[in-house]
């Protein structure tokens, strides 16, 4: 095996999931130093842990593999030299300081030793104040629901992005009690500089910080999650002010009309638009088609008749595609599967009437690497035959689908590269053919499982023997009485 060609090794190590490759690695002395380079070790992370950080520490400085991912976790900055952050800027890209002790001078030093990190993540509450302070040219900020609101950090770091002389381009406010005064204050704070605007959690605001989001006027992506009184009126108004709007995601909002959603479909440079829970019937969408440019389309709880499955069909730049409502019918099914050859991802929410004659079209989509089917149940394994995409899948999901055993054999014949798998109240899968799929999956890391009644708690057993390095949730049905969530 030492002898081989190295082209055939790195054919076996591809095979290999990360784990496996650093032990493979031990074999012998060419195939450490071929595990020294960085592409076989993009998924993995090298973790100092705070009681181990001196010897961790030594082993980093050590080793000559050059790892992307550091992590220190709960240790004392102080610990390490100047000759270990020398290391960690030759070696790294991704650094990541999680709930360890600092000091304002000590985080000064690491950040100038650092110069060629890429991405730097800091997790304790001080972190947002003092990175503002170190980095006045900072252009993106993020205020996510982990902070306390009530917190001196998050009163300090809100007064910041009000006060300071910066000019963020990219904001993230995702905090269910954030007061409208506050919200409005930040964007016009910066509303000559924002591009990019996140609001999560946005159920209590009231449409006076709508019209200030109106007031961006160089706004190119905009995600509204929980909207409810975001309407026609705020439509009209950024139309107006932000007429180059590429990503546009509006969640929750009952008040967007047939009129609203217009003038939405004459954004001539949106690629990416996302309508999640509102309440849109499906005549409002009648102007779909004529985004013709659009990459990347999510219809979640908006209802679609025929009409819309074939305006949806004419957007042969399509990307990506989520429809998570309305029954599609088998000639609108076709229509959209001969049309959409871009697609890479796709999530079909609601294929009560489709056949096997149906399934097999999933082959057609030669690019589809994420794949996503919903209440199937007229897909044998028939279905399956041909494959259901790309064969370098990496991802599919099946829920209340009549998948079996010999369909499971299909998948795994045609898709031998998956990184995840879900099942859910897939009533037809035995043991033994969930077993024998898993063994014809090297790449699989993430498997899930809900409420499949074929199966039983013996399955967990036999994952946990023979699948040691996969994380799984396995949830069977209540008479098992059995839920394993396991992160290996």
């Amino acid at each position: 095996m030492a002898d081989l060609p190295l082209e055939l090794l790195e054919g076996v190590f591809l095979r290999l999931g990360p784990l496996d490759r650093l032990s493979a690695a031990r074999t012998c002395r060419r195939w450490a130093e071929i595990m020294c380079e960085p592409k076989w070790l993009e998924a993995v992370q090298f973790v100092i842990p705070g009681p181990e950080a001196k010897e961790a520490a030594l082993a980093f400085r050590q080793s000559p593999r050059q790892y992307r991912y550091l992590s220190v976790t709960g240790g004392n900055l102080h610990t390490f030299d100047r000759g270990f952050w020398n290391a960690v800027n030759e070696k790294i890209r991704d650094l990541r300081i999680i709930q360890c002790k600092w000091s304002f001078r000590r985080l000064c030093d690491i950040l100038g030793l650092c110069r060629d990190i890429e991405s730097l993540q800091l997790l304790t509450e001080e972190t947002l104040e003092l990175l503002r302070s170190l980095m006045p040219g900072l252009a993106s900020i993020s205020l996510t629901s982990s902070l306390d609101t009530r917190s001196r950090a998050f009163s300090g770091a809100l007064a910041g992005l009000l006060n300071s002389g910066q000019r963020l381009i990219e904001l993230d406010l995702n905090l269910r009690h954030l007061s409208d005064a506050d919200v409005i204050g930040v964007l016009r704070k910066h509303s000559e500089s924002v591009e990019w605007l996140r609001l999560g959690g946005c159920h209590s605001l009231q449409r006076e910080t709508y019209t200030a989001i109106g007031g961006c006027r160089k706004l190119r992506r905009l995600s509204l999650l929980g909207a409810t009184r975001f309407d026609d009126a705020h439509l009209r108004q950024l139309s107006l002010t932000a007429p180059d709007l590429e990503h546009l995601s509006i969640g929750g909002s009952s008040s967007i009309s047939k009129t609203g959603l217009n003038r939405i479909f004459k954004y001539g440079k949106l690629r990416r638009l996302a309508l999640e829970h509102n309440r849109i019937v499906a005549s409002s969408l009648t102007s779909l088609g004529n985004l013709s440019d659009l990459r990347h389309l999510y219809l979640v709880g908006v209802f679609c008749d025929a009409r819309v499955f074939r305006d949806i069909a004419s957007l042969k730049e399509l990307q990506s595609l989520i429809l998570a409502s309305g029954a599609i019918s088998s000639g609108c099914f076709g229509l959209m599967v001969g049309n959409l050859s871009k697609l890479e991802m796709l999530d079909v929410g609601s294929c009560e009437v489709l056949t096997d004659e149906d399934g097999i079209k999933f082959s057609r989509l030669k690019k589809l690497k994420y794949l996503r089917i919903r209440r199937a149940p007229n897909f044998t394994a028939a279905a399956f035959e041909r494959g259901l995409g790309s064969s370098a899948m990496a991802s599919l999901a099946f829920e209340k689908c009549s998948l079996d055993d010999d369909a499971l054999v299909s998948i795994a014949e045609h898709h031998p590269s998956l990184t995840g798998f879900m099942v859910h109240e897939c009533g037809k899968i035995g043991d033994q053919g969930l077993k024998n799929f898993l063994l014809h999956q090297p790449n699989l890391k993430g498997l899930t499982v809900h409420h499949c009644k074929s199966l039983t708690s013996q399955i967990v057993s036999e994952i946990e023997i023979s699948f040691p390095r996969l994380s799984y949730t396995v949830e069977l049905g209540i008479e098992e009485d059995c839920i394993v969530d396991v992160i290996n």
